[in-house]
């Protein structure tokens, strides 16, 4: 979890003039959600799916979609879909710009991914 997170007063603004106050209040838990990577997590720290951060905002199905369709749009949040360990994965991430204290990618941030490496062909393999 992050140790701080503070709003730079510009964001703010921007947070101020496209979102309601009860948004706003979740927007901040949502925040409060997340660790080094900007990827939400949920209270045990497995990466939030759209299921338990709907269940963690307490918000309904049509609620929740609409609003994060809301927070994709003035680019609070994002998605990102890959392929880990050969399964499709799915993270919720939150705008580095947001509260990130650092421009540097954390070392936590890796293990959601795949190493990136080249592997030789096997024999059977056809280059």
């Amino acid at each position: 979890m992050r140790k701080s997170n503070v709003i730079p007063d510009d964001i703010f603004d921007y947070i101020r003039k496209n979102f309601y106050s009860n948004e706003i209040d979740i927007i901040i838990k949502i925040l409060k959600t997340t660790d080094d990577s900007n990827i939400l997590h949920d209270k045990e720290q497995n990466p939030h799916t759209d299921e338990s951060l709907m269940i963690d905002i307490e918000y309904t199905r049509n609620k929740y979609a609409d609003f994060m369709k809301k927070l994709i749009m003035k680019g609070i949040i994002y998605y990102v879909i890959g392929y880990k360990n050969k399964k499709p994965v799915k993270y919720i991430l939150l705008n580095p710009h947001l509260a990130r204290k650092s421009k540097t990618i954390h070392k936590e941030c890796l293990s959601y991914f795949d190493k990136l490496t080249v592997s030789k062909p096997s024999s059977f393999e056809k280059k």
